[in-house]
């Protein structure tokens, strides 16, 4: 094989990879979006029934559901590491959130 084929070769090659990772993120984005309604939904309801002005918590609790899940699924499908990265630090932002959220209805 020459260079232009060789180069061909990588073009198709990388070309698939692309298309790969925007169905990924597509798919990640819609299990995000999912996620953060569902949360949004069941905070709505606990807002009605023992939420006393600890509404900011909830709101930082569906932004950090949808990218936790959002960054999941990429993860779990790419197994890039930086993107573990960002998904710990995703989780460490739900888990305080989701904490501080319970504590304020606790006490």
């Amino acid at each position: 094989m020459n260079k232009e084929q060789i180069l061909e070769l990588s073009r198709q090659e990388n070309k698939q990879q692309d298309i790969y990772e925007l169905d990924i993120i597509n798919k990640a984005q819609r299990i995000g979006g999912i996620t953060a309604l569902l949360v949004a939904c069941v905070l709505m309801m606990l807002d009605h029934t023992s939420l006393k002005h600890s509404a900011h918590f909830g709101y930082l609790l569906i932004i950090s559901s949808a990218l936790v899940a959002l960054w999941g699924y990429k993860v779990a499908k790419m197994k890039k590491k930086h993107e573990i990265a960002v998904l710990a630090v995703s989780a460490l932002l739900f888990i305080y959130a989701a904490v501080s959220l319970i504590i304020s209805i606790a006490g």
